[in-house]
């Protein structure tokens, strides 16, 4: 799993700088800096950013200035809370609660000044509006209901709250010493729960079920939408976890020092992983697919990538830098560096354009149809190895314009109405001298699949580079198989032999 330094668009070389805050929906992101130069107030940071291509490429919003602890984002509608720091003397200035319509790029000041947001959450919908207030305003819990423009304190009006969820109009909020509380009017009124002490700083909702950590005392679940806890039926007494996340059934949680846990039981008991050591910071899940960020203490720093609902997990090319903040999105992830070294992200490189035709057998007779109109289930007939189910697919939306490395181009075939990211390619029986060089020279190794080597599409004269700049619909799949490194060969237009995408190559 291979993840990349991401572009400032400004000066088109990689993005630099401290980010504490990631944020990814869909195709569109925002990132929240941190500061540079530590709480001891010798750095003021450098804004929020925006990314319109799953985080591949940054530029800097409205908000130049600042350190931005807490950023939510919906849709078109985001909300951002931040700080400025002056040196000497030393003084922290708070910047207002503000609000976007157009996904981050530009930003209005709310009603609210004066406070600082440890945590924010927005509706799926992007209209109802959480936020939580920090230490340095510790001030209970507002809401909103206009995404973000106007808020009103809710009946909690003190206090320290470090995480906020909401599912629907339900909503849980954990504080620093005073446990849970939950909502059922999307943060309107508050109702404390069984849990009423204890530091609360990573807690989430998925429907009715919710997880969060508890100070030392390990992992409780609820299943009431968090009116009532109770402590996981796995003994985790005495063992401490930074970081929970609940997608379905699915719940992953990063330790302290123990590694990555699983449930596949929404959090009523927990299982480890195959990473047993190091302290991580951040996680999230996304289906079966996860992304966690390791801040040492175990095998490596860095940046993880996990499978089978947090099962297994991989360590990244990512090894050796402090990672703060994780984000996932179907099948692409960013992660922000605690280390000056700005934004990582991962695009799959195997995919295909949304017209591509796949040879399919449906009621029993074989036929070409658009890749955008297959869906899981659906059987791909394979090189060797018969007919496949396909097992997952996705799609997101790609501007090739905004990178320069060749296997992350786009390149049409020529004289086909095919096309594939420079590193997908086409199977061929033997590669050229000049197309062995050419792949090595991309960046990419030399494949087989079955007794075909894989020509990537960067390396052969049989394509050209694709340079329009627009946004482009790609697709990708994987088919039933139980190696998540398997790829198969697979019939594209008129029966040219392609690629399917690996599970380990499309999760992240």
């Amino acid at each position: 799993m291979s993840f990349s330094r991401a572009i400032n668009n400004a000066t088109t070389g990689n993005l630099s700088g401290f980010f504490q805050t990631v944020v990814l929906s869909g195709s569109t992101a925002i990132a929240g800096s941190g500061d540079n130069g530590g709480f001891s107030g010798s750095g003021s940071g450098n804004g929020v950013w925006y990314s319109s291509n799953s985080g591949a490429n940054w530029t800097q919003s409205s908000l130049s200035g600042g350190i931005y602890p807490a950023l939510a984002l919906s849709g078109t509608n985001a909300i951002a809370s931040g700080y400025e720091i002056q040196p000497s003397p030393f003084v922290i200035t708070t910047l207002p609660l503000s609000y976007s319509t157009n996904s981050g790029q530009t930003w209005t000041s709310s009603n609210i000044t004066g406070l600082v947001f440890n945590s924010l959450v927005l509706s799926s919908d992007g209209t109802k509006g959480i936020a939580g207030c920090s230490n340095i305003s510790p001030s209970g819990i507002y809401y909103s209901t206009n995404s973000g423009q106007t808020w009103t304190a809710s009946n909690i009006t003190s206090g320290i709250f470090n995480t906020i969820s909401l599912f629907g109009s339900n909503a849980i909020a954990g504080s620093q010493g005073n446990g849970i509380y939950y909502s059922t009017n999307s943060g309107q009124t508050w109702t404390q729960s069984n849990i009423t002490t204890g530091n609360i700083t990573s807690l989430i909702i998925s429907g009715t079920n919710a997880i969060s950590n508890f100070s030392a005392a390990g992992i409780y679940y609820s299943t009431d939408s968090g009116q009532n806890w109770t402590i996981s039926a796995t003994n985790f007494f005495g063992t401490i976890f930074n970081t929970v996340f609940l997608s379905g059934a699915n719940g992953v949680a990063g330790g302290g020092t123990n590694g990555i846990w699983f449930s596949t039981n929404s959090g009523v008991t927990w299982s480890q992983s195959n990473i047993t050591t190091g302290a991580f910071q951040s996680i999230a899940l996304s289906g079966t697919i996860g992304i966690a960020s390791s801040t040492g203490g175990g095998p490596s720093s860095g940046i993880y990538t996990g499978s089978n609902s947090g099962a297994n997990w991989s360590q990244s090319n990512i090894t050796a830098t402090n990672i703060s903040a994780v984000a996932i999105s179907g099948t692409n992830g960013i992660a922000g560096s605690n280390a000056n070294l700005g934004i990582y992200y991962n695009i799959t490189t195997l995919c295909y354009e949304k017209n591509t035709l796949i040879l399919v057998l449906e009621n029993e007779v074989e036929l070409y149809k658009k890749i955008c109109e297959l869906k899981v289930g659906d059987t791909v007939k394979t090189y060797k190895h018969g007919y496949k189910n396909i097992k997952l697919i996705d799609s997101f939306h790609y501007n090739p314009s905004y990178t320069k490395r060749n296997k992350r181009l786009l390149y049409k075939m020529i004289g086909y109405d095919v096309i594939v990211t420079g590193k997908h390619g086409i199977l061929v029986d033997e590669l050229t001298e000049q197309e062995i060089f050419n792949t090595k020279m991309s960046g990419t190794t030399i494949r087989y699949i079955d007794d075909k080597k894989v020509l990537p599409a960067c390396a052969s004269d049989k394509f050209e580079k694709v340079i329009d700049d627009k946004d482009f619909e790609l697709w990708h799949f994987v088919l039933e198989n139980d190696d998540i490194n398997k790829c198969y060969g697979i019939y594209i237009n008129d029966g040219i032999l392609s690629e399917s995408c690996s599970e380990d190559c499309f999760r992240i």
